[in-house]
């Protein structure tokens, strides 16, 4: 199981770095769609940078735990701006995203 656990941190890590990178570098679907929910650029860059600390910090035990939630609500956000945008159909996806960033919490014991 501890390859598992190893698998989504590396997958949500490099999913929260690119997504929160893509924000802080004006991507423009993503100013497109959080602009829909009343964010204006710089407030998106921020958040980015928000997202791309919040992935760099699950892999350091100490502040896993704040890292965890705050990804996970970055990656909420996204889900709720996806709908609000009128891309409802990602949502689904994003949402995954949100339940992998949770999964960070059950580290793997020794035994395992």
């Amino acid at each position: 199981m501890k390859w598992l656990w190893w698998s989504n941190l590396t997958l949500i890590s490099l999913f929260g770095v690119s997504s929160g990178l893509y924000k802080v570098f004006m991507g423009q679907a993503d100013i497109e769609i959080f602009s829909k929910m009343g964010m204006s650029p710089t407030i998106i860059a921020v958040y980015g940078a928000i997202q791309f600390l919040a992935a760099i910090g699950l892999w350091i035990r100490r502040v896993r735990m704040p890292s965890v939630f705050t990804l996970a609500i970055c990656n909420g956000i996204a889900t709720a701006g996806l709908f609000v945008a009128g891309v409802g159909a990602f949502a689904p996806i994003s949402i995954v995203f949100v339940v992998m960033a949770i999964l960070v919490l059950k580290t793997p014991t020794h035994s395992s």
